[in-house]
């Protein structure tokens, strides 16, 4: 069954309370606050993204005024395909996402394991391959 995006929130905050509050040294405690700081900032840029999909959320005829303005007033159809990339995709959220994922698994500072999920997640995904930055250890 997939979790919703509320419910995976959920359970990465309560992941990252868990293993705060587990942690046994120091340096356990701090790689696990800053996580904590990255979700918060990630937060932000989640909360941002929400919003601006929720403003999506409108009538028929506020869609159709708003493909009118946007796509009725470009020259070619790659400005149509252009401003709707710029309007539409995500990338930006995306690379908020997958920065936060890879602190994550840099944060357990277990190379054979970023390896392990790297194989488990490019054959789901190309967009999310972790990586391990060795300067973080």
């Amino acid at each position: 069954m997939k979790l919703s995006s509320a419910d995976e929130r959920y359970m990465e905050e309560r992941a990252l309370a868990i293993a705060l509050a587990m942690a046994s040294t120091a340096e356990e405690q701090a790689r696990i606050d800053r996580l904590v700081m990255l979700r918060a900032a990630l937060m932000t840029h989640r909360q941002a993204q929400s919003t601006q999909a929720a403003e999506l959320g409108r009538s028929r005829e506020e869609l159709d005024a708003s493909v009118k303005q946007l796509y009725m007033a470009q020259g070619t159809s790659e400005d149509v395909l252009r401003v709707h990339a710029r309007t539409c995709f995500v990338r930006e959220m995306q690379a908020h996402e997958v920065s936060f994922a890879r602190a994550w698994i840099d944060a357990i500072g277990d190379p054979d394991f970023a390896d392990q999920l790297r194989l488990t997640t490019t054959t789901t995904t190309s967009s999310w391959p972790p990586r391990t930055d060795d300067r973080n250890r």
